[in-house]
């Protein structure tokens, strides 16, 4: 009987919830520059000279809340042994970026334009970070059908 234990590899390893970590904040980044959100409907200038300052940290403050609760879904995997289930890791990303992804869509397609502080949330907020959640999410969603659908060596 073999007793060394199998790698993981990075993916599948304490990695990959960091490595999700540092995706999401990227693609949050590039979504706010891809989408160069402008303003234009906003008439309060502090509103908007905020929102333009300080909209390029929503990414990473949202990244590193999904990193935590990735973390807590994983210590949470391991209290029940099924820390070594595979298909679980995309999984675990997706409930982690999941809650962003309904707050994204809510904001940028369900939410009213009413205020300029709504209009600049949505703006600089809502529609980036929507956009990011999809990136990823579709990201995961592939790794998780690369994990149902590939096969392990044996040895």
């Amino acid at each position: 009987m073999n007793s060394t234990p199998q790698k993981s590899g990075f993916l599948h390893g304490g990695w990959f919830p960091f490595l999700f970590f540092l995706l999401y904040a990227a693609a949050c980044v590039a979504a706010l520059f891809i989408l160069k959100p402008t303003g234009g409907d906003i008439g309060n200038a502090t509103i908007l000279k905020i929102f333009k300052t300080y909209a390029i940290a929503m990414g990473p403050v949202l990244a590193f809340l999904s990193l935590i609760l990735m973390y807590v879904i994983n210590g949470m995997r391991r209290i029940v042994r099924l820390r070594r289930v595979r298909f679980l890791d995309p999984v675990t990303v997706l409930l982690g970026v999941s809650p962003w992804l309904i707050f994204g869509w809510e904001l940028a397609y369900r939410e009213k334009r009413y205020t300029d502080i709504a209009r600049a949330i949505i703006d600089f907020v809502g529609r980036p970070v929507y956009f990011a959640s999809v990136a990823v999410c579709v990201i995961a969603a592939l790794w998780l059908l690369l994990c149902l659908f590939s096969r392990r060596k044996a040895s």
